[in-house]
């Protein structure tokens, strides 16, 4: 239909036809007047550009031609009640094929209105958004698999809010801890973890609180779903609002005490440790248990010094399980060099060793193992073309006969001041203060 209406203004006639498709033509999306036979009247460029299709060819089609095949039935319930006397604005979206077949996406805005001839025609608005729905549908796919990956993930996912608290757990989390969420929203999880370990939580908060750079994984005993302590592995990320203030946090944890005692008794199997060479756990406990007989029955001094290697998760992380090989190989050697012949060196576990200081008190021993932390600082290991360098913490501890029962008492002492020197900052020494109290169930070894 091409109908040109006549008027004046101020003694010019204007072609309103005319007049339209150039208003149309200043619109950025695609605008067509569709007939009551559902034929172009009018349309804009940008229809050429959007629907693809030549401007002589558009002319012709039939908005039949565009309509997507699974949209008709409700196009046609659309156009029924625009024929009834609707004549609102209506904003929808829609599926139009284009001129060579391909599907797209579009925001629509229609409205109906009288044509000269009294027949009903509809004016719409086109805005191709198949781009965006395309992003949608792929961040739509993304939130799928993450929603499936947390749901059964084996690895105990959660999340805290500002105050710390649990806000989310998935399945995992919940049976690991034998919580339900409600139980956990009220809590948060240093409340799960052992009392004697907390000390060095609160103060990597602080530190986190102050903008301080702070480990992204802790290994901390935690009670679990049988009320005992585990070994728990915590990976944990801060989240962060738009003003940059501590919002909460992400986390992953995992139960590690089998793969810890696995490895303890790797360390144990022929009484030397397998890759440095040195005294195992076995050997040392046996030493220590010698060496107490002796003092008890003499008084002299006897001292315990545990080092473990600073950060050495993240050194296996980025350059792989040999280089951490070659770490712990080098340092067991530096440690074995500047010890005396009359001390006891062993490999504990994992990146902590061990040293037995006979006939030694405690400011000497403390003497001792800075200097083991010094020598450490200086240690080099070239690996790839790297220069490989670490830092130690250290725990001292001298026996007591009324703290120190037993050598696995004077052990576990050692352990909690190493966890002390690495919440204080880290390469440095800490001499053990507290009465050596066993941790129920749980093998005793400082926080990676």
């Amino acid at each position: 239909m091409n109908t040109n209406t006549g008027a004046r203004h101020h003694g010019t006639e204007l072609n309103l036809t005319a007049l339209a498709a150039q208003v149309l033509e200043t619109v950025r999306g695609a605008v067509v007047v569709w007939d009551s036979d559902g034929y172009p009247v009018l349309f804009n460029r940008a229809c050429v550009e959007v629907f693809d299709y030549p401007a002589e060819r558009f002319a012709e089609i039939n908005r039949s031609d565009l309509i997507h095949p699974d949209e008709r039935a409700e196009v046609d319930r659309f156009l029924a009640a625009r024929g009834g006397g609707d004549r609102q604005r209506r904003q929808f979206r829609r599926r139009v094929l284009s001129g060579s077949g391909q599907v797209l996406h579009v925001d629509c805005s229609a409205i109906g209105f009288r044509l000269p001839d009294d027949s009903v025609g509809v004016l719409v608005e086109y805005h191709d958004i198949t781009d965006q729905v395309a992003t949608e549908e792929r961040l739509d796919e993304q939130e799928r698999v993450y929603q499936s990956l947390y749901d059964h993930s084996d690895a105990a996912i959660f999340t805290t809010g500002p105050d710390n608290r649990f806000r989310s757990a998935n399945s995992a989390a919940l049976e690991l801890l034998g919580m339900t969420l409600a139980d956990l929203e009220r809590i948060t999880p240093l409340d799960l973890v052992h009392p004697d370990y907390r000390a060095s939580i609160l103060e990597r908060r602080e530190q986190r609180d102050r903008g301080d750079d702070i480990e992204n994984d802790l290994e901390v005993p935690g009670r679990v779903a049988d009320g005992t302590f585990r070994w728990l592995s915590f990976h944990l990320r801060p989240s962060l609002r738009a003003d940059g203030s501590f919002g909460g946090t992400h986390g992953v944890a995992r139960d590690v005490t089998q793969e810890r005692q696995k490895h303890n008794a790797e360390s144990d199997a022929g009484g030397l440790d397998q890759l440095t060479g040195l005294p195992g756990r076995g050997q040392l406990e046996e030493f220590l248990h010698v060496q107490l007989s002796a003092v008890r029955q003499d008084g002299t001094p006897l001292s315990l010094v545990v080092v473990a290697l600073d950060r050495f998760g993240q050194l296996n992380d980025r350059y792989g399980v040999p280089a951490g090989d070659a770490v712990l190989t080098a340092v067991a050697q530096e440690l074995q060099r500047i010890g005396r012949t009359t001390d006891l060196t062993a490999r504990y576990e994992g990146d902590t060793f061990a040293i037995v200081l006979s006939a030694t008190e405690a400011r000497t021993a403390r003497s001792a193992a800075e200097r083991a932390l010094a020598s450490i600082r200086r240690l080099q290991v070239d690996w790839d073309g790297r220069g490989l360098r670490l830092t130690a913490s250290a725990g001292v501890v001298t026996w007591d006969p009324e703290l120190h029962a037993s050598a696995h008492n004077m052990v576990e002492a050692a352990l909690r001041a190493v966890v002390i020197a690495r919440a204080a900052g880290r390469d440095r020494v800490s001499v053990a203060q507290s009465d050596g109290a066993s941790i129920p169930n749980l093998p005793a070894s400082p926080a990676a």
